[in-house]
């Protein structure tokens, strides 16, 4: 299981976003940009996590988009949380839900035509 996603898209930052959005939203994840290259991308609640532990749902990721020299940008999705709050099954399930999200990110800039590398 990935403690880290990385993908090289071709295209502008904002369309690498535009896509990121798209999908993670789709997976009822929600964004707080903290500036234009990064945000913190959650889906459930700590406190429910805390207090129920595996029985919750709690991803926290942070997302980073870097454009580079050649012009392609490189789309990071990182753990933000180690899942402990949910014990042996949380901590799986956090890096699992990472795994899951690659592949649909992968999936998703392939069909816009502009995937490069994914890692």
């Amino acid at each position: 299981m990935a403690d880290a996603v990385r993908l090289r898209v071709s295209g502008t930052p904002e369309q690498a976003r535009g896509v990121l959005e798209q999908v993670l939203t789709g997976q009822g994840f929600r964004f707080d940009w903290q500036n234009e290259g990064r945000a913190v991308v959650e889906k459930g609640s700590r406190g429910k996590a805390m207090f129920l532990g595996a029985l919750a749902i709690h991803y926290k990721y942070v997302a980073e988009l870097a454009p580079q020299p050649d012009g392609s940008v490189d789309v990071a999705l990182t753990l933000a949380t180690s899942g402990v709050s949910g014990g042996a099954v949380g901590y799986a399930k956090v890096r699992s839900m990472l795994d899951e999200l690659k592949g649909h990110l992968a999936q998703a800039y392939q069909q816009s035509g502009s995937l490069l590398q994914a890692t």
